[in-house]
């Protein structure tokens, strides 16, 4: 099931985006569940304690707590939400890639416009839930979504996995074999000649090293320093590309 949040003060635009959002998944079969939130606090609460959502829709000029200092938090809890903006004004739509939006739209927010976003949405969903990488170990193949992982470390003739629900898998070969497997998905970036990381989970990238969303730091080769940035920011630009939708 897709778990959608509307996150927007004016309860009449809220009721507006819902019906929008509710006819689109109905017409394409999709099965979903849409919550919908006054402000950012009440939406940030709700995603501390009890989870958070697949897309979720943010207006990004609300008072008090805006919506992009409410996607910002948001980035604390989760990495891979999409987000779709709506405002009455263009003010936010620059700060809207520093946290990863899908889309930016303008109120009056027309159905055609939103069912395109909505449509980037379920489409990168569906790509991102393909991805898989498939691994050997002693009891079994196992098959890992390319979202799951955090990052690859090699260790002697061992990778380590590091997924993203905190546990990690240990399996035997090269990590060249395993950067071989990934290449489809240009998220994963060289940053060591022992390490790969998935972009989605980058936070900062510096002269000797990267910060992960976790706060982990992982040491990035002077010579892969600037191949590495250029891929990061190429797909970073790629998913952001389509926010002014």
């Amino acid at each position: 099931m897709l778990r959608i949040a509307i996150c927007e003060s004016v309860r009449w635009d809220q009721d507006y985006l819902k019906k929008i959002v509710s006819g689109y998944m109905d017409q394409r079969g999709i099965c979903c569940s849409i919550q919908c939130f006054g402000g950012g606090f009440e939406f940030l609460d709700y995603v501390s304690s009890r989870g958070s959502f697949h897309i979720a829709l943010i207006n990004a000029s609300m008072e008090r707590f805006n919506g992009i200092e409410t996607a910002k938090e948001l980035r604390e809890y989760d990495r891979a939400c999409q987000i779709i903006f709506v405002s009455f004004t263009d003010e936010f739509a620059i700060s809207a890639y520093s946290v990863g939006a899908q889309s930016y739209l303008l109120k009056p927010v027309t159905r055609g416009e939103l069912d395109q976003a909505l449509d980037n949405c379920v489409r990168i969903r569906r790509e991102r839930d393909l991805g898989t990488l498939v691994v050997k170990m002693s009891s079994g193949y196992y098959s890992i979504l390319y979202r799951d992982i955090v990052y690859l470390e090699s260790s002697g003739h061992k990778i380590i996995i590091h997924l993203s629900d905190g546990n990690c898998l240990t399996v035997y070969g090269r990590l060249d074999d395993y950067e071989d497997s990934v290449n489809e998905d240009p998220r994963f970036v060289r940053i060591h000649k022992s390490t790969l990381v998935n972009a989605d989970y980058i936070f900062f990238i510096g002269r000797e090293e990267i910060l992960l969303y976790d706060k982990t730091a992982l040491k990035i080769s002077r010579n892969l320093i600037n191949s590495a940035k250029e891929q990061y920011f190429t797909y970073l630009h790629s998913k952001q590309s389509r926010i002014m939708a």
